[in-house]
């Protein structure tokens, strides 16, 4: 894996291959939805989803629109591995995988709001964040993960560079670090997101 330095995030490209990719997505159309008493899919109002159900939830509050659903470890045996190999290149030495892995699904308007990715009560050990981009660039216009430099607890709302949105690359960034999903204007973006430490 060849790891490109970036003063906010580091890149490494063609992580999956298409074949990969297609896979995924497809397992994503295989998922049901968690549906409400009516039968229709449960849409939750607040930031918040339960990462331990195995249905695909929407969320629609004030800081995020998505459709997601969490992929447990040994799914897919070649996506752990490629998650650990990323990592590794990162940080030096192999680290703890979080799991599960987040399949996000930005439909037009979809977005999701400033926002880091620590929680020092539950994730104390939490070292990086890695972004797979699953959809091609032109698939969407918006969609734009922006990512702010991380420095002594002082995020500047000036100091950000969007990601690459090269279809199978891998954006790994500090969890301190904001960063966001710009509003989808047209089309779908599919993404995964998995920590580690």
């Amino acid at each position: 894996m060849t790891l490109e330095t970036y003063d906010n995030f580091y890149v490494i490209k063609n992580v999956l291959t298409d074949s990969q990719i297609n896979t995924l997505i497809d397992w994503w159309n295989n998922q049901d939805y968690l549906l409400d008493t009516d039968g229709q899919a449960h849409v939750e109002h607040i930031n918040d989803w339960d990462y331990g159900c195995d249905k695909k939830q929407k969320i629609n509050s004030p800081i995020r629109t998505t459709d997601i659903v969490g992929i447990a470890s040994n799914t897919f045996t070649w996506l752990d591995t490629i998650y650990s190999n990323i990592f590794a290149t990162v940080h030096g030495s192999s680290l703890t995988i979080e799991y599960p892995s987040y399949f996000n699904k930005y439909d037009t308007g979809g977005y999701h709001q400033i926002h880091n990715d620590i929680k020092d009560d539950d994730w104390p050990n939490r070292k990086w964040v890695c972004t797979i981009q699953l959809s091609d660039p032109s698939d969407y216009i918006g969609g734009d993960l922006q990512i702010h430099k991380y420095e002594n607890d002082i995020f500047s709302s000036y100091d950000y560079m969007t990601a690459p949105r090269d279809k199978g690359c891998a954006i790994i960034y500090n969890p301190r670090a904001v960063h966001s999903v710009t509003e989808i204007t047209s089309g779908i973006r599919y993404a995964l997101s998995e920590c580690a430490g």
